[in-house]
This record gives structure tokens, C-alpha cells and sequence, in this order.
């Protein structure tokens, strides 16, 4: 993982660099502070900027944003809320990316993922009295993601749904799936991994299970059957919020 900072004080957004465009760079021009125009649309990160800071494009109404080859580093949030946003491709030279970085982005649709980067403890929450106890999903909360593509050695995207490369941790399935069987090594199905899959009718999930995240299954309306092993039903009771439990069955 990168140590390059992507926390950012405001004497260095004081400091920094505006563009014509609102954004605002460090004074050395490596790093994306923060977009201070919330109305930007469209947008190409300068040639040489290697880190995007943590929460830089929040909430933005941006649609289309171009990450250069030079990007190394997306802080935690980075493009979170940005609703309008639609489709984007991750850099081949990017090696971190932060927690939550497209989380309610309800428009996105295509994720391109290259580079090296993968799941890291910036992923994980690890108070236990939070509410979002768990993990910082980046891929998790995005109500209308139906495609991924991939060249990260990290990760593999099978069946429409996107793992971990040693498919132990599910993080996102597109929402145009119908059915899906869970391979069964997956261990970890990570917050609002199926989040508005309004499509899904059938899933089975593995008897290695043991973590689901919260929301996992939040506004899949038209889901009928659960499929898991036998002899598990009080343990998947446990994870599955009650309103499901009746469409447990066994496999």
C-alpha cells in the first residue's frame, strides 16, 4: 500500500492550488485536495497528480471524471455521494484504494478496475459500537452498478458478481442477476453487496459463510429463495435479518 497522504488540513487547502475549474491541488501539484465546485460536471485530472484526497469529490454533481496513468493513490470517500457519476475506470497505475470510495454513487453503472491495488484494513471498520461496524465497502452501496470489468490481478468478476482473486470475499453483484450460486469458498459478503439487485429471485449461499455485512440484501424486492447447507439454518438466522428467514431452504 501507498504512504502517500490522502488526508488533507486546511492550511493546505489554503495553500493550495486552485484550477479554472474549482479543484484544488497541493502546491506541489501531486496531490487532489479537494473539488470546490459542487456543480462540475465533467472533469480530467491534471497530468502527474498521483493521489486523490479523502472526501475530494464528495458530493459533487460530477458525471464523467478521467483518472491519468499517474494516479497511485484514492483516499477514503473520495467520490462519495457523487450521485450522478456513471461509469469510471480505474487507472493501471493505481496500487490503494480507500474505503466507501463510491459509496451513493446511485447512478454508476461500469466500473473498469485496473491496477494492483486490493482489500486492505482501510476497508475495515473496526469499532464494534459503530453502526457500521464491519467493511468500508468501496463497490457496496451504488444502486444501479450492473457492469465490472477487470485486468487487477486482485480480483476476479464471475457470473457478474466481483470477488477477491481468491474468491473468499464477495464485494458487490451486479443488479441485472436473476439467480446466483455463491462459490463455496466465499467467507465474507461485504455490506450492501446485493444492495437494490431488484432482479435477484434465487440465491445459495455457502456453508464457509460466516460474515455478512450490513444491508447485504437491502431492497431486493423480488427475492423467493435462500438455498443453504444443511444442518445451518441457525446459523444463517443469525446473520439474515428475520424478514428473510422464511425463505430459507435447504440446498
Amino acid at each position: 500500500m501507498s504512504t502517500i497522504s490522502t488526508q488533507v488540513t486546511e492550511e493546505e487547502i489554503a495553500n493550495g492550488i486552485k484550477d479554472e475549474f474549482g479543484v484544488v491541488y497541493s502546491k506541489d501539484g501531486y496531490r487532489l485536495l479537494e473539488c470546490q465546485n459542487k456543480e462540475l460536471e465533467s472533469f480530467e485530472i491534471k497530468d502527474g497528480t498521483v493521489a486523490i484526497a479523502s472526501n475530494a469529490f464528495h458530493s459533487c454533481g460530477i458525471k464523467k471524471i478521467t483518472l491519468r496513468d499517474t494516479l497511485i493513490v484514492i483516499g477514503f470517500a473520495a467520490f462519495r455521494f457523487c450521485k450522478n457519476l456513471e461509469e469510471i475506470t480505474l487507472p493501471h497505475s493505481l496500487e490503494h484504494l480507500g474505503g466507501y470510495a463510491f459509496y451513493g454513487c446511485h447512478q454508476l453503472h461500469t466500473i473498469h478496475i485496473n491496477g494492483t491495488f486490493t482489500w486492505n484494513d482501510a476497508w475495515f471498520n473496526k469499532n464494534p459500537f459503530d453502526d457500521h461496524w464491519g467493511y468500508f465497502n468501496p463497490f457496496g452501496y451504488m444502486e444501479s452498478i450492473k457492469h465490472f470489468t477487470n485486468t487487477n490481478p486482485n480480483f476476479v468478476v464471475e457470473g457478474g458478481a466481483l470477488y477477491n482473486a481468491e474468491k473468499t470475499v464477495l464485494f458487490r453483484c451486479s443488479t441485472l442477476n436473476r439467480k446466483i450460486h455463491i462459490p463455496n469458498s466465499v467467507e465474507y459478503i461485504l455490506d450492501n453487496a446485493f444492495c437494490n439487485c431488484k432482479y435477484l429471485q434465487e440465491i445459495a449461499l455457502p456453508a464457509k459463510l460466516w460474515f455478512l455485512g450490513i444491508s447485504a440484501f437491502s431492497d431486493c424486492k423480488s427475492l423467493q429463495q435462500i438455498s443453504i447447507p444443511e444442518g445451518s439454518e441457525e446459523k444463517f438466522k443469525k446473520m439474515l435479518p428475520e424478514e428473510l428467514w422464511g425463505k430459507l431452504c435447504r440446498a
